[in-house]
């Protein structure tokens, strides 16, 4: 399984190496990959993490059969006019995102 995290914080900031840590250790064979310099062979990822993801790039992933927001809603995932039909969105659910 590759994931593809998306966010215009990640993997610059200390927040975006804090989120792959924390996966990595409760998933130690994902195939984690950062959105733009990662992104490799897009038929391969089956999963994207996402905040504002650019408009298209989901659509792009030939296999994606999740879509996770990174935030506590789903508008800035359903901005993109491009976004692809069936796939299921999850959002976070957490009272520290209030």
């Amino acid at each position: 399984m590759a994931l593809l995290m998306v966010a215009p914080w990640a993997p610059q900031s200390e927040y975006g190496r804090l989120w792959a840590a924390r996966l990595r250790e409760a998933m130690p064979d994902i195939d984690l990959r950062h959105y733009p310099d990662e992104l490799g062979d897009k038929a391969e990822i089956d999963a994207a993490l996402a905040w504002l993801p650019p408009a298209g790039l989901l659509a792009s992933l030939p296999n994606l059969k999740l879509i996770h927001s990174l935030g506590m809603g789903v508008d800035a995932v359903l901005s993109d006019p491009e976004l692809p039909a069936r796939v299921p969105i999850a959002r976070i659910v957490d009272a520290d995102l209030i």
